[in-house]
């Protein structure tokens, strides 16, 4: 027979191992974490052993190459764009009520888009197409006088040149590519040259937007931007965080604060590389107002035809629009081989043609497929 005794344990070292034990595992986790946050980010990760791949996950790291540190996107931008920014002034002469001669001036800003002095603006800068001189002042401080080359109310731009050299062109950018809410940044004259080559940023509010300017006269597919833009900023660039132009400052809402509008710069690179190569360009021309379908359902809480393209909102009389038997609540869906899926695009496809040009349009009305064919008119 064997006999075994029970020995009662020592409750009393029992919870003093297990307390040595549970503090060195939350000493462990402790020290463990110190070093996967502070330690190895600063000496191991990317050095000694590879990221890990939840390493960084999530962060948006903006990189601006600045080799004197700029601190922030609106400094670097400003440095880089503020040489291709321009001062104008159109001078009209005039008569007064008692039929006696004046000057009037003309004050805004201008984009260089070649050294040899190609400079974009808007028509209203240079009142229209109706100054009899117009003056540019460079970055440099030059003081030219400029030619106009190219006039289009509608679109409210204009494109002149001076006899120089050694100017420096902007980079133009992707308007196509730009989202709402990214930041932006305006350079102009505001009030005048007393406070030249202002710099104000915001950010893109809204996009396609269509400001009537009378009952006949409308801007399309314009930015909208909270930027300050005031008289004077007008023909000047409105500039994403690469400092790329991405848009021309052409209007603002007074009734209102931050609302500012530009026209996007991609309306414009076919025509001004036209008018730089050939010398001049004949806006093509319809006659209609789009307006992009989900704006009209929602402004007017209609519901439109589940079709991808564009809602001609209004035709103008006597217009090509017109002569093709295009009419309103027409939904334009092409021009040729161009799709149409909203004002961008169909200004995009437009700039492929000239006065007297002739296309296909494909529409749709009252639930069918229409083809018209339209022959292209010169806006007056």
């Amino acid at each position: 027979m064997i006999d075994l005794y029970y020995r009662k344990p020592n409750n009393k070292r029992s919870k003093v191992a297990l307390l040595k034990v549970l503090l060195a595992f939350f000493l462990g986790i402790l020290i463990g974490g110190i070093v996967v946050v502070y330690i190895a980010p600063k000496y191991f990760y990317g050095k000694i052993i590879p990221n890990p791949s939840w390493y960084n996950r999530g962060e948006t790291i903006i990189n601006i190459e600045d080799k004197e540190g700029a601190l922030s996107i609106v400094p670097a931008v400003a440095k880089k764009a503020m040489p291709s920014v321009v001062g104008i002034v159109a001078i009209e002469n005039s008569k007064d009520l008692l039929g006696e001669g004046e000057f009037n001036e003309g004050l805004g800003s201008g984009v260089v888009l070649s050294e040899d002095g190609y400079i974009l603006t808007n028509a209203h800068v240079i009142n229209n197409g109706d100054a009899e001189k117009i003056e540019v002042k460079l970055f440099d401080g030059r003081n030219l006088e400029a030619k106009q080359l190219w006039v289009d109310t509608y679109l409210d731009l204009a494109m002149i040149k001076v006899d120089g050299d050694n100017l420096i062109a902007a980079e133009l950018g992707d308007s196509d590519d730009i989202k709402i809410g990214q930041t932006v940044v305006a350079i102009g004259n505001p009030l005048g040259f007393e406070f030249e080559r202002t710099v104000t940023s915001g950010i893109i509010s809204g996009l396609n937007r269509n400001i009537f300017m009378d009952d006949y006269t409308v801007i399309e597919g314009l930015i909208q931007t909270d930027a300050s833009i005031n008289p004077g900023n007008s023909g000047g660039p409105l500039l994403n965080h690469r400092g790329e132009v991405i848009g021309i400052n052409t209007v603002k809402i007074t009734s209102g604060e931050g609302l500012g509008f530009s026209i996007p710069i991609n309306v414009t690179k076919k025509i001004a590389n036209r008018i730089i190569k050939e010398g001049e360009y004949k806006s093509a021309y319809m006659g209609v107002v789009p307006v992009d379908k989900d704006v009209y359902e929602y402004t007017v809480s209609q519901k439109l035809p589940e079709v991808q393209g564009v809602l001609i909102f209004r035709v103008m009389p006597g217009m090509a629009g017109e002569k093709a038997g295009i009419k309103e609540m027409d939904i334009l869906m092409s021009i040729d081989e161009y799709k149409v899926q909203d004002v961008r695009s169909l200004h995009s496809a437009l700039i492929n043609y000239r006065a007297g040009d002739k296309a296909i349009i494909k529409l749709f009305r009252d639930n069918e497929f229409i083809d018209l064919e339209v022959i292209f008119e010169e806006r007056e």
